[in-house]
């Protein structure tokens, strides 16, 4: 521990209390003074490698809202920084080598609402949390140093954030790849940006694609002489179709909207007939 962090010392040595743990001031020439705490258990360490915890966030912890609180609280105490106007960072160093771990800190903040950015240097990852969301970060998070709080809330609003979206730049999907990769995935998140999230992409994005796909197929097998498209709501295409066609252009829709894509869970397509819109609602 660094003598800037002092101050969390009293609180620091409560938590360890009902471990054994050893304590040595380090002094080196040239250098400011240092604790260094060992905590003293074997089965402390082995639970701990066994959730993984120097390469990811473990499992456990998104379970547990208050638990994942107090791991980041810690993260962003021992690893994080609070810049003049309030700005929060957490830098990863060695290279690339913890992209994943960044990332998991990423879905920990959007737990509670809180955007963040990766950046990536050649020597080190800082997790960069959006300045507009200093505030809340300070709500529903925060730090364990009043100093590092106290700047936040001393930090001004910088007004060219005004009016800008909700979710600040984003991505849009460009196309959708296959892949036979294992992935771990994490439920469906309603964050307090009131905005569904998972993997931290807003899981409506995909749809535009099965769409454009499911129409040029429709296009290419439909015969345009006997139905004659109209217009897409969304998800939903509108066909005028002749009264003898009728039957083969819903096998057609159906089928090139359902299988527009290979999914693990199938797609699925409902279809109506009518003599007017009114009988399709």
């Amino acid at each position: 521990m660094a003598e800037h962090e002092y101050e969390i010392i009293p609180l620091l040595e409560k938590v360890m209390a009902p471990f054994k743990y050893s304590k040595k001031i380090v002094r080196r020439p040239g250098k400011k003074e240092m604790i260094h705490y060992v905590i003293c258990s074997c089965m402390l360490a082995r639970q701990l490698q066994r959730m993984g915890l120097k390469e990811k966030i473990p499992n456990e912890l998104f379970a547990n809202k208050e638990l994942l609180r107090g791991f980041l609280i810690g993260m962003f105490d021992g690893d994080g920084t609070v810049d003049k106007i309030g700005g929060i960072s957490l830098c990863f160093g060695k290279g690339h080598t913890y992209k994943k771990y960044a990332e998991d800190i990423q879905r920990a903040l959007e737990v509670f609402g809180v955007r963040s950015r990766l950046s990536f240097c050649k020597d080190r990852i800082n997790v960069n949390v959006l300045r507009r969301d200093r505030f809340l970060y300070l709500e529903k998070i925060g730090f364990l140093k009043e100093s590092k709080n106290d700047r936040i809330i001393n930090s001004k609003t910088n007004e060219k954030f005004v009016g800008d979206g909700k979710m600040g730049r984003t991505l849009h999907v460009k196309s959708i790849v296959k892949s036979k990769e294992y992935i771990e995935m994490y439920d469906v998140l309603n964050s307090d940006t009131g905005k569904f999230m998972c993997e931290g992409l807003i899981v409506h994005n995909s749809c535009a694609d099965l769409m454009k796909i499911a129409m040029i197929r429709i296009y290419r097998n439909i015969d345009h002489k006997r139905a004659q498209f109209i217009m897409t709501v969304h998800d939903e295409i509108s066909f005028y179709a002749d009264e003898d066609y009728m039957e083969d252009a819903y096998n057609i829709v159906k089928f090139e909207m359902e299988s527009a894509l290979k999914t693990v869970v199938p797609l699925k397509a409902d279809v109506a007939l009518g003599r007017r819109w009114s009988d399709n609602k």
